[in-house]
């Protein structure tokens, strides 16, 4: 039995320990679904961490993607830690200072104005003494003889007299007059004061049943040579005495323009954290900025001025490319200013004549710039993140005429008064509303100041207090497109000058505004010979004012309102309007057409957890297992061939289950694994700002085997590369910071290129015409252009934005954020000139509410090229904190108005009249008046549209045959 037993427990032993080895070899040989085997590849810790698994497409809606959109996870921008705030002037003077001016100047003492005079005041005619008469009924009794203290009347006087008959003339329309008289009859009566304009031989009534003997009246506004007052004595309500005054004149008051408000502060200007303002250029002034430091410790602040945007993290400090200039700031902060002027000036020198270490900044009618406030330590170190700072654009005033301008233009209350002699006094001029009449003038005037009064309603007199600019135009067609009120230049405009700082005066509680005594109509600029005049028969001009005023939502835009016209003739016989025609002058500007626009597309919330197989994987790439959709588990390549399998049949199976295009979705296991980067989106960022600076390397390496072209050109290419990479990318709208900065990007790439080759010639100072400019053609510029798209993905992916360390991994773009934009077609349909260069910008709504307004430059375009425009837009709805329930009203159409999109295309063309000349053109024979008028007016487009839908219909208005040679 113990013998049996004995077997038994043996035999039980031995099952143990065929199972320990059993269960020994499962652990040894087969691995979990989630992972592979310890010996699958070298690097076990990372592949024990790795869960993927391949993934459809993002199947989420664009209202769940937009719902579920997050400030703390924005990929375009995510949140910085800055310890500097940073203001701009909303109309880049200095708040709280008076307005720059040369009063003696401008308005020199030989010109004052007589001071106003007041009402004079009535004096009474002296009552002659009395005779010695005797009366008829007291014989022999002399006046006041034996009657003490009683005076007798004085028997010469009519029993109603007016004691100030004699009125001084002229009088004038709308003063008070103090009218006084005498009764001494002995019944009662009651009075009446009138007034004649026609010599006495009619009245009117101006004030009846007076019984005192004095009134001050006030003359009415009608002017004529020949006014009586009479006073009547009323009884019984019948006429019963008479007596007049003098004849006098009675004639407009003079207006007597007050002089310009001194150390005027235009109560406007405020400093504001607004993005994308438009600063204008033409004042030549300083842009001021306040900063707000708050960062302890700070050993100093400075300011950096930049031409792209800033990727603003405290990594990317000291390597950021663009800038172009920097300061220091006083510790705290407080105001300080930067002149542009003089900076775009020396930055858009050519190497050679440029100072030693400034950048290239090429001259453009509209620069973007960027400028931030950095808090620094002992060491030099940044405090906290630098920021992305304040994006502003500065250039050519932005001028937009809306259906309220035009509607002002119609019937406008700004009043134009010239300078006129005044009748019947010793003023040697005032100034008088002409309109409307015609003015005539002399050809012995070499100049005639204008003044405009807004006194005729308060709104006039709103307009020209806020206007920050003033036109002051003649031309010789009347103005009739008030839709291109101040975008383009009137027909037949012969003179014009624009103030940019204007000065104000205040009279009677309006304000008015008086050209300079140099720059009012300047009539030997732009008026005939006697000869001339005479062969056409005289000549009409018309003159006007614009007053262009900062929009109150807005003051990047200027709302352009327009004065009355006044009708200037010189030497006019029978003729009612000039006899014109117009001759048209070439301007080269290129077609424009607004071609599309692409509303964002929202990042999914979970986008870092897939990525998008990018190029062809190689067996031995994959270090990790991945899951099918189907359930089919597709082992390493380390796995696959410990299990027998050859390297072309896991080739094979990886090219079939995981091509370009697939997606990995990868979940983290492992708790912590990306904590050292502060979690993998600042770590892609990063990985993003350094595939810059090696995109750089490579593609101008590039440059080297591009063929037929000479080492001088070569050069040129290069540089253009290095540009197009530093500032190309980030001009059109990209933020640095994205993960498919390249792929958003290859779509612009043929206008990123064409930008970057003219920059590094004009840089070089090298014309466009040169032989070694001619060398670098279309073709050269394509190659240069796939290499920079090219170069730039494989710089990309070599920052392996994955956790998977592969290479040929990328974060899915389907998941991805990209920022809305549209799409403008410039063309150049000339076979034989080139167009000019100049500039197109957006804006949506008010500017400031979903989107920063943009602009990018046009190139000169070449006979027959052609390219589109992408410009992408920064979205505001992270603008401050709550600002989205307003974003969201007008993004998703649920505005209450309609919504705008407004599409700008300028270029800086010469005058027209020199245009003509270089051009060869002759002036009509007489007695035509001649007005010389571009064939093309500036680009603009504007349509209502819903941020958040698509836009596939091109503008129609423009018609490519009128662009044809």
């Amino acid at each position: 039995m113990k013998k049996i037993l004995k077997q038994h427990y043996i035999i039980i032993f031995c099952i143990l320990l065929l199972l320990a080895l059993l269960f020994l070899l499962v652990l040894v040989i087969i691995k979990p679904n989630n992972q592979d085997t310890v010996t699958d590849t070298p690097k076990t810790p990372a592949e024990t961490a790795f869960s993927a698994k391949m993934s459809a497409g993002n199947e989420m809606s664009e209202q769940e993607l937009y719902d579920a959109y997050s400030h703390e996870n924005d990929p375009a921008h995510p949140i910085l830690n800055v310890k500097v705030s940073l203001q701009i002037s909303n109309l880049g003077s200095r708040p709280g200072v008076p307005r720059l001016q040369d009063l003696a100047l401008e308005y020199p003492k030989n010109v004052t104005q007589p001071p106003p005079t007041s009402t004079p005041k009535t004096t009474a005619t002296p009552v002659p003494p009395p005779t010695q008469t005797l009366k008829p009924n007291v014989p022999r009794l002399k006046p006041g003889f034996g009657l003490p203290d009683i005076n007798l009347p004085n028997t010469d006087l009519p029993d109603l007299h007016i004691i100030n008959p004699d009125v001084e003339s002229p009088q004038f329309t709308d003063d008070s007059f103090m009218l006084e008289w005498e009764y001494t009859g002995g019944r009662k009566v009651t009075y009446t004061v009138l007034l004649s304009t026609d010599k006495g031989k009619s009245f009117v009534q101006l004030k009846k049943g007076l019984a005192e003997e004095k009134y001050e009246l006030t003359f009415p506004n009608k002017q004529s040579n020949h006014c009586i007052l009479r006073v009547t004595a009323m009884l019984d309500g019948m006429e019963y005495k008479i007596a007049d005054t003098s004849e006098f004149a009675l004639v407009e008051a003079p207006m007597l323009a007050q002089p310009p408000i001194i150390n005027y502060i235009d109560p406007q200007v405020k400093y504001v954290d607004m993005p994308g303002l438009r600063i204008s250029s033409e004042p030549g002034l300083p842009i001021w900025f306040k900063a707000e430091n708050h960062a302890e410790n700070a050993a100093k602040l400075i300011w950096q001025l930049s031409r792209v945007p800033f990727v603003g993290t405290q990594a990317s400090f000291g390597k950021e490319t663009g800038i172009l200039a920097s300061g220091e700031v006083g510790k705290e902060g407080g105001e300080f200013s930067v002149d542009f002027k003089s900076l775009c000036e020396e930055l858009a020198k050519p190497d050679a004549k440029r100072s030693a270490g400034m950048p290239f900044l090429p001259r453009q009618s509209i620069y973007e710039l960027y400028l931030r406030v950095v808090a620094l330590d002992e060491s030099g170190n940044c405090i906290g993140d630098p920021g992305r700072g304040l994006g502003f654009s500065y250039g050519m005033p932005d001028i937009v005429s809306d259906l309220q301008s035009a509607s002002f233009a119609e019937n406008s209350p700004i009043r134009v008064h010239m300078s006129m002699p005044v009748p019947f006094t010793p003023y040697e001029y005032t100034w008088k509303r002409i309109t409307p009449d015609v003015y005539n003038a002399d050809l012995t005037k070499v100049s005639d100041m204008v003044l405009f009064s807004g006194s005729e309603t308060q709104e006039a007199s709103n307009i020209i207090q806020k206007a920050v600019r003033v036109e002051l135009q003649v031309a010789t067609s009347p103005y009739t497109n008030a839709n291109t009120l101040g975008l383009a230049p009137p027909d037949g405009l012969v003179y014009s000058y624009v103030d940019t700082a204007p000065d104000i005066g205040l009279s009677s509680g309006s304000f008015m505004y008086m050209t300079p005594w140099l720059h009012g109509i300047e009539y030997k600029q732009f008026v005939p010979s006697k000869e001339e005049l005479d062969a056409m028969g005289g000549m009409y001009y018309y003159v006007r004012g614009i007053f262009y005023v900062p929009d109150a939502d807005n003051p990047s835009v200027l709302r352009p309102y327009p004065s009355e016209t006044l009708t200037i003739a010189f030497r006019v016989t029978s003729a009612h309007k000039n006899e014109v025609k117009q001759i048209t002058v070439r301007s080269d500007v290129p077609y424009v057409q607004f071609r599309s626009y692409t509303p964002i597309k929202w990042a999914a919330p979970d986008y870092d957890e897939y990525y998008e197989v990018a190029r062809h994987i190689e067996a031995e790439e994959m270090t990790f297992s991945v899951r099918d959709t189907d359930g089919y588990k597709i082992p390493s390549f380390v796995s696959a061939i410990q299990k027998g399998w050859t390297k072309e049949k896991y080739q094979a199976l990886i090219d079939e289950r995981i091509p370009i295009g697939s997606v990995i979705h990868y979940t983290k296991t492992e708790p912590g694994f990306w904590g050292e980067f502060f979690g993998l989106l600042k770590a892609i960022y990063t990985g993003v700002s350094n595939a810059y600076a090696n995109a750089k390397a490579s593609v101008i390496s590039l440059v080297d085997y591009i063929p037929f072209i000479g080492d001088t050109a070569r050069g040129y290419l290069k540089a253009a590369a290095a540009y197009a990479i530093d500032y190309g990318l980030m001009s059109i709208g990209l933020p640095p910071t994205l993960p498919n900065i390249d792929q958003l990007a290859e779509q612009g790439m043929d206008y990123i290129v064409k930008v970057a080759v003219d920059e590094a010639l004009s840089a070089a100072g090298v014309p466009a015409d040169s032989t070694a400019a001619q060398e670098i053609t279309e073709k050269v510029c394509k190659e240069l252009g796939e290499g920079l798209t090219s170069e730039l993905e494989k710089a990309i992916l070599a920052q392996y934005q994955n956790p998977l360390k592969a290479d040929f991994l990328r974060l899915d773009t389907g998941r991805l954020y990209q920022p809305a934009y549209i799409e403008v077609f410039v063309c150049n349909y000339s076979k034989t000139r080139p167009t000019r260069a100049g500039w197109v910008g957006v804006r949506t709504g008010k500017g400031h509410d979903v989107y920063e307004p943009k602009g990018v430059s046009i190139p000169a375009l070449k006979p027959g090229e052609h390219m589109v425009i992408r410009i992408y837009l920064k979205h505001l709805r992270n603008k401050y904190c709550g600002y989205e329930k307003y974003f969201d009203e007008r993004y998703n159409g649920n505005y209450e108005l309609p919504y705008m999109l407004y599409v700008k295309a300028g270029f800086n063309l010469p005058d027209v009249k020199l245009a003509a000349k270089e051009q060869g053109l002759k002036p009509a024979p007489l007695p035509y008046v001649t007005e010389f008028v571009y064939d093309h007016q500036p680009y603009s487009y504007e349509r209502e549209f819903v941020p958040a839908e698509w836009i596939f219909i091109s503008d129609s208005a423009p018609n490519a045959q009128d662009f044809l040679d």
